[in-house]
């Protein structure tokens, strides 16, 4: 998580003496330096599901602690994340204690966000899924400091993903993967995919709508994409495809907001997504999807990720080396998928790895400069280019997280910062830019604003 001064904190589970614990390292010098602790060693038999927000108050940690084979949910707290030793307050258990909790998520709203003032309290969404029951559980805390047990709000058999969480004040929204038929397009015949949907909460958790649909009832209202046929000796063909098939996915998408208005009530919510043209695929686009938060308003989606191409897979690298990097690779798997923004300007950003067939893997960012209408900025890096950015070794199996707020240098160039695994459970870091001027950007804003006055 890239902090609102700048400096970067994250958290992980690393080996202990009897199993592993959690730790929390932060850096002020952009990833060159880390400084790392044990926030939770008293029960060292498990850590698992970490998550990691912050705000003006400092910052959060949802991870469950398993001891034999009873798992337990909590939140870590400090005041101070850049502390030479920070203090951290854990929590008692937050789920029941006849519950499995799994797939943790985590946010915490903000007093302001950048250079934007909000009268909203600063509030604390955390949330799992029960493996038991596969019912999603999410807790409020109404001030940040003081972190209530989780209470369900949803009871879904068909729930595949834990409570993916955003928070506002007493705006509470959550996203999750589901097989449910009622959320699945009702065109389509069951495949076991699994589909996003949503509810969304205006008490602080008091009170749930329905679960919906993110995309709509049937196949019809899922986004299209051009997947362009590409056979030996003759012309490329193009056509539209719908990304209705669905995920075999497990993690939800990630959700941040913003404010849009100083001191108001109003804001705008993200859901990233990773769909396929078919359940057969493994070959995932991203698609971003955000709402203003206002009663009753409607879903707008946009594709963020590479071209699609089919067909014979030697004449497909040869017609997509003459595009250059916009194009995905050739039968490959695409996943963890997650989205960044850069808080009081209109870049977004997401970020993904995709897997050939013949093992190689490159990270692409998929970049927008007109927030989140259009992601028509990518950049592809190869493992020898992660290297020189810091990623040692980067291939396949590599697992990563980005910060959900990008950076900018004093240059105005946008980054987004990268945490990853390395072979012997290393951390690594890079700093990935992403084709992006944010002063530029502003300027030209500013620019046209100046016009329209006119």
């Amino acid at each position: 998580m890239r902090m609102a001064d700048g400096a970067l904190v994250a958290t992980f589970a690393r080996a202990a003496d009897k199993g592993r614990e959690l730790a929390f390292a932060s850096s002020r010098d952009n990833g060159q330096s880390w400084q790392t602790s044990t926030v939770f060693s008293a029960d060292r038999s498990g850590v698992l599901h970490t998550a990691i927000d912050s705000n003006f108050q400092g910052s959060y940690i949802a991870f469950v602690s398993a001891s034999g084979k009873q798992s337990v949910a909590r939140v870590a707290y400090t005041t101070d994340p850049l502390a030479a030793r920070p203090a951290f307050a854990v929590s008692g258990a937050l789920m029941p204690a006849d519950t499995a909790p799994v797939d943790g998520f985590i946010q915490a709203s903000r007093v302001g966000w950048g250079e934007k003032a909000d009268k909203n309290a600063e509030t604390v969404a955390y949330g799992w899924q029960d493996a038991k029951s596969k019912s999603l559980y999410v807790g409020i805390s109404p001030d940040g400091k003081n972190f209530p047990v989780a209470r369900k709000v949803l009871a879904d058999p068909h729930a595949t993903s834990g409570p993916s969480v955003g928070i506002r004040g007493k705006y509470v929204i959550v996203s999750y993967l589901t097989t449910d038929p009622a959320i699945a397009p009702s065109d389509l015949k069951a495949s076991g995919r699994s589909y996003q949907a949503w509810i969304e909460s205006r008490d602080g958790g008091a009170s749930w709508s329905k679960p919906q649909p993110l995309f709509g009832p049937t196949s019809a209202s899922y986004p299209s994409i051009d997947v362009t046929t590409v056979r030996p000796g003759q012309p490329a063909d193009s056509e539209q495809a719908r990304l209705s098939g669905g995920t075999s996915g497990r993690v939800g998408g990630i959700l941040v907001w913003e404010t849009t208005k100083a001191g108001a009530d109003s804001g705008i919510v993200f859901i990233l997504s990773e769909l396929s043209t078919s359940p057969a695929s493994q070959q995932y686009t991203g698609v971003v999807s955000f709402r203003p938060l206002a009663p009753g308003a409607t879903w707008t989606h946009s594709i963020a990720g590479h071209k699609l191409a089919r067909g014979d897979v030697k004449a497909i690298e040869a017609y997509t080396a003459a595009a250059g990097r916009q194009f995905a690779l050739p039968d490959a798997t695409t996943r963890q998928f997650q989205y960044s923004a850069l808080v009081d300007t209109p870049v977004r950003s997401a970020s993904y790895v995709e897997v050939s067939k013949s093992g190689s893997a490159r990270l692409t960012v998929a970049t927008s400069k007109d927030t989140g209408k259009n992601f028509d900025q990518l950049r592809s890096f190869s493992a020898a280019e992660l290297r020189t950015l810091g990623l040692r070794d980067f291939g396949p199996a590599t697992v990563f997280k980005v910060s959900q707020c990008l950076f900018q240098d004093r240059d105005g160039q946008v980054y987004v910062d990268l945490l990853a695994y390395g072979p012997q459970g290393e951390l690594q870091y890079a700093r990935l830019p992403v084709g992006a001027n944010a002063q530029a950007i502003k300027a030209a804003e500013a620019k046209a604003q100046l016009v329209v006055a006119n």
